[in-house]
């Protein structure tokens, strides 16, 4: 099935009605869910996807591990240690230069299942066409499922969702699907099955990445902090417990507020003092201009890029940082605009003018004004500047 069939659907009706059977072989259904006594909840009424699991531990597995494997063992246009060469040496840039994988072996592309963290993979399968895409010939049918689905992380990783953004993306998952079937002769995973759902899900629940298992995950890092450092190994799942309940009640207790976090050694004397003040109608004593700011757990830095998607995609390149003081608290980009050719779609990304040339100089926005948080820029083995249009769209 390449489609979601609606009359196909469970609801609350025809769910009772597989609990009542007690046939699990035929309905897939052991026992009522004890979620269902939660007032208001349905698990058939109640949509909810995870893409960390699904894509980045599962589809991006299978996918990439056979197209890899057809490059090297069948197509014959590079080989492994080509790919691992290029993988170690590519310059991931200073954002992503904490998730590189380790190298690939031939058992993980037998086994169909690579080495990687779900982090690693979300950065190895975006910057995988800037690595190889070069020595592939261009409408490879092949490379195109690849392509396909990076089209489909790219709208699965939005922040905002349109009906015809929805409708792509379901046409999409089934040209996915069925050209894995027909290239690689393999049947679907249960995993590519539940994207046919999502378009669906997306409908009833909004954005995937606001209800993915990232951020659950990233709560075993303090938990692990705590359990080393408490001397106590009594119970020491309820000692985390109640830690973990007064840090709620804490942040209950105080008032939201931007989380800034600056540091005197970045602290500089602005070199655009005359346009932040005419443009902000600010005076000096007003704000501070800084090199490096963390807001909200995001860096900004001199040098890192930023995006804008408004009648046309825009880059800018970070030249200050402006915090104006307190009670606002506001923060301020002053930046160039970088100039941004074609788009390739042989490597799904945004060609950026080699020497960076400026096409708008000092221009200063307020940081919730681009399209997300700093991207990178990465130069392929032609020496070419490419943006991936993956980070545009976040």
């Amino acid at each position: 099935m390449l489609e979601e069939d609606s009359s196909l659907l469970r609801n609350a009706h025809n769910y009772s009605d597989d609990v009542a059977s007690m046939n699990f072989a035929e309905t897939g259904v052991y026992q009522e869910s004890l979620l269902n006594q939660v007032t208001g909840f349905h698990v058939t009424q109640n949509f909810c996807i995870d893409i960390m699991h699904d894509l980045f531990e599962g589809v991006c597995h299978y996918d990439l591990c056979n197209i890899i494997k057809y490059y090297i063992v069948t197509a014959k246009l590079f080989s492994l240690e080509t790919l691992n060469n290029r993988k170690m040496n590519f310059n991931y840039g200073p954002i992503e230069i904490g998730n590189i994988s380790p190298p690939i072996k031939m058992i993980h592309l037998e086994k169909k299942h690579l080495k990687m963290s779900a982090r690693e993979v979300m950065t190895f399968v975006h910057f995988f066409p800037l690595m190889v895409g070069n020595l592939i010939p261009e409408n490879d049918e092949v490379w195109n499922l690849f392509l396909l689905l990076i089209q489909i992380i790219d709208i699965l990783l939005s922040y905002t969702f349109t009906d015809s953004a929805i409708s792509h993306l379901k046409q999409l998952i089934s040209h996915h699907n069925s050209m894995y079937i027909t290239l690689f002769n393999d049947t679907l995973k249960p995993k590519h099955h539940f994207m046919i759902h999502y378009p669906t899900i997306i409908t009833n629940s909004g954005p995937p990445r606001h209800y993915w298992c990232f951020r659950y995950e990233g709560k075993h890092k303090e938990l692990k902090m705590y359990a080393r450092s408490t001397t106590s190994r009594k119970n020491i799942t309820l000692t985390l417990a109640k830690k973990m309940q007064f840090k709620f009640a804490h942040s209950l207790m105080v008032l939201p507020d931007k989380k800034i976090i600056v540091n005197d050694k970045h602290k500089i004397q602005s070199n655009y003092t005359e346009n932040i003040n005419n443009k902000l109608n600010l005076t000096v004593l007003q704000y501070a201009c800084y090199t490096e700011l963390m807001l909200n757990g995001i860096v900004y830095k001199k040098d890192y890029f930023l995006t804008k998607n408004c009648d046309k995609i825009c880059l800018f390149k970070i030249c200050e940082i402006v915090l104006i003081n307190k009670p606002d608290s506001n923060v301020y980009v002053m930046a160039n605009e970088i100039k941004l050719n074609r788009f390739n779609s042989h490597f799904e990304s945004f060609s950026v003018d080699y020497n960076e040339e400026v096409v708008n100089r000092n221009c200063i926005s307020n940081v919730d004004e681009f399209s997300g948080p700093p991207i990178n820029i990465s130069k392929i083995s032609s020496g070419q500047k490419m943006i991936q249009k993956s980070f545009i769209n976040c």
